[in-house]
């Protein structure tokens, strides 16, 4: 084995400690041929030993606290008053921010105080490993051999450089170099320095030896590097030396200041940045001044949540009841329950607000009365403004006002729809007046009294009822022409008359007179106001009753008019036919009013034409197998059609649209 020297750094001469901190240093006089520094260099704490994990973990945790202090402060937000879970993160910053410094200003102690540079140095002379207290120093005399292998990836790219040294007894030792280059520069410079140390050794250069000798005073001194071995003395002569380690408090004694730091001041700088931060933000919002700014504090705020509300209502309050809008209302409502005013805007100023942007239309009101249920404005806008927009909408007929009044009974405005409901009946009667006859004095009263009755029942309806009775006189006629035409030589017949009228076949002629009347009244009246409507016949004890309801009563009997038509026939075939006259007892009927009477007779032309077909069907739907009916039948509508027009005569006069109507008879 080579011969190995142990010694102390503190047992080595003042002058040698000296140098071996100026060579290991970035600017030495004597510089080592070839180097391998290291960071490590001692047992304690090996990673605390350098200055920059303890810079960097130091800095990064006070840009933590930075931005642990400054996220939301003085903002209204989740971030203004930070919550209790923080105070680790606050504790576990400060703590190592702590640890940091103690570590920078106790890391050379904790370096085991070496002055110099941890390390493996090859020198001219020595290869010494100062990588503790303890240098470990190999004499270059004992050095038997050396070489630098070139180290490559497997992908050929260089990876590092190894110097190794072989000595006498078989030892080793290796350094490692970065970069091809400079680890043949270093080898090429150190088998300079040795052959120049050869070349001064033979020559006796005392000078060129002592530059190149780091350990040369201990070589001069008696003894040499035995007297100094197993001796680890204080240094008292002022020069550089290792402190001793320090002891168990002086090691922990930062570890446990820093977790003080910790557990005070964490919790400390948490309490204190929340009360600044929440300073800051009431400040701010009193400055502001606004409701919403006020508000937003005292959502998230913390000491001034009262203060702030006191002052933020009333402010908000003064704005709403400026704008007079129902969001105003709306976020007061949300923003400041249980203040003194909230009640009132609540109950009444809310429901106000949004009932006025709510008039422009009846869908807009339903929305409110949906949103709003039991508001103090529910009754003034379920019976009057709502009712009273439909009354606008509504057309001004009397069907549709009635409409209107069922499905809005008993509303603020009914009075009003039944003034234009009268209004239309007034208005129907001063038509009525200018078209009426002026023969009956009676007419104008009676059908104001029907108007009267018909608006106050809410019906249009006048029902027209008609009653037929056949007078004796027919059956006499049927004997007369038939025994004057039995007399006769020629080839005259006698038609029948009596079998010709009874309910069948007078129907359809008293719905179309019906039709005719219906049509002349609506050139007065609409038809919701009056309409004529045909139903079922009444009886001679019916007629006797008064009327349920308002009613149009046509009674007539059909009777021989004492006449005799005959057809003309180019066969030489003539029929004799008896003449008929109708007597009308018309009356115009309302409950408890006296009735309104006229009496009309009416008879068929003396001539008038119709087609005849003895084979063929009648008008009144069957076939007497000589179409008699077809005769009656005419003289009938002939004599309804004079009902028509003296009807309308007496209703109407003579330049009335009423009475053209009516006088055009039934179809």
């Amino acid at each position: 084995m080579a011969r190995e020297i142990l010694v102390d750094f503190n047992a080595l001469p003042r002058s040698t400690r000296e140098r071996l901190v100026d060579s290991t240093g970035p600017r030495p006089g004597l510089a080592p041929v070839l180097a391998t520094r290291s960071f490590i260099g001692g047992t304690v704490l090996p990673w605390a030993r350098s200055a920059f994990p303890w810079a960097v973990l130091g800095l990064v945790c006070l840009f933590v606290l930075f931005l642990s202090v400054t996220w939301g402060f003085g903002q209204p937000g989740d971030g203004l008053v930070q919550p209790s879970a923080l105070v680790p993160l606050y504790s576990g910053a400060s703590f190592l921010a702590v640890a940091s410094g103690v570590g920078l200003v106790l890391r050379k102690r904790w370096n085991g105080g070496l002055p110099f540079r941890p390390g493996l140095y090859l020198f001219p002379l020595d290869f010494v490993d100062a990588r503790s207290r303890r240098l470990r120093i190999l004499p270059l005399s004992e050095l038997s051999d050396f070489n630098v292998a070139h180290h490559r990836e497997p992908n050929g790219v260089y990876s590092h450089s190894l110097l190794t040294l072989w000595f006498q007894d078989g030892s080793t030792e290796r350094l490692t170099v970065r970069g091809e280059a400079r680890a043949e520069a270093q080898l090429s410079g150190f088998q300079r320095v040795r052959a120049a140390i050869a070349r001064a050794v033979a020559q006796q250069g005392v000078d060129s030896f002592r530059a190149n000798d780091l350990f040369y005073e201990v070589r001069l001194q008696p003894g040499g590097f035995e007297s100094l071995q197993g001796q680890s003395p204080a240094v008292v002569d002022g020069g550089p030396c290792v402190h001793p380690l320090p002891g168990r408090f002086q090691r922990y004694g930062g570890l446990a200041l820093a977790l003080v730091a910790g557990v005070v001041l964490g919790p400390g700088l948490w309490h204190v940045r929340n009360v600044r931060s929440d300073n800051a933000a009431f400040a701010a919002a009193r400055t502001d001044g606004s409701a919403s700014a006020l508000h937003t504090y005292a959502l998230t705020g913390w000491r001034h949540v009262d203060e702030a509300r006191a002052l933020g209502w009333p402010a908000h309050f003064k704005d709403c009841e400026q704008q007079r809008t129902e969001r105003c209302w709306k976020e007061f409502v949300a923003f400041w329950k249980g203040s003194p005013r909230y009640q009132e805007v609540h109950d009444e100023l809310l429901p106000r607000a949004a009932l006025e942007e709510s008039l422009h239309s009846i869908a807009a009101l339903r929305a409110f009365l949906a949103r709003y249920p039991g508001s103090v404005v529910e009754d003034e806008v379920r019976n009057r403004l709502i009712p009273a927009l439909a009354l606008q909408q509504t057309l001004d007929t009397v069907a549709s006002l009635r409409e209107f009044r069922a499905a809005y009974p008993g509303s603020a405005v009914d009075a009003e729809a039944r003034g234009r409901i009268h209004a239309l009946y007034a208005n129907a009667l001063a038509e009525f007046q200018k078209q009426a006859s002026p023969q009956n004095p009676r007419l104008v009263p009676f059908m104001s009294k029907l108007l009267a009755h018909l608006e106050a029942t809410e019906s249009a309806t006048v029902t027209v009822r008609f009653h037929r009775r056949n007078s004796p006189s027919l059956r006499r006629a049927d004997r007369l022409i038939a025994q004057a035409t039995a007399s006769s030589y020629d080839l005259t017949s006698a038609a029948s008359v009596s079998d010709h009228f009874d309910n069948v076949s007078t129907y359809p002629i008293e719905a179309d007179i019906s039709r005719a009347l219906d049509s002349a009244f609506q050139q007065v009246f609409p038809t919701d106001l009056l309409v004529l409507e045909q139903g079922p016949a009444f009886s001679n004890e019916q007629d006797a009753a008064g009327a349920t309801g308002p009613e149009l009563r046509i009674g007539y009997t059909i009777g021989w008019s004492g006449r005799v038509y005959s057809s003309s026939s180019i066969i030489g075939d003539k029929r004799m036919f008896a003449g008929i006259q109708f007597d009308f007892d018309v009356s115009m009927r309302v409950p408890n009013e006296k009735p309104l009477r006229f009496a009309l007779k009416v008879s068929p032309p003396a001539h008038f034409s119709v087609e005849y077909d003895r084979t063929g069907s009648s008008l009144f739907g069957g076939s007497d197998g000589s179409n008699d009916t077809s005769i009656y039948e005419a003289m009938t509508r002939r004599a309804f059609d004079q009902l028509g027009e003296k009807f309308g005569q007496v209703l109407f006069h003579r330049d009335s649209k009423a009475l053209n109507v009516s006088s055009r008879g039934v179809p």
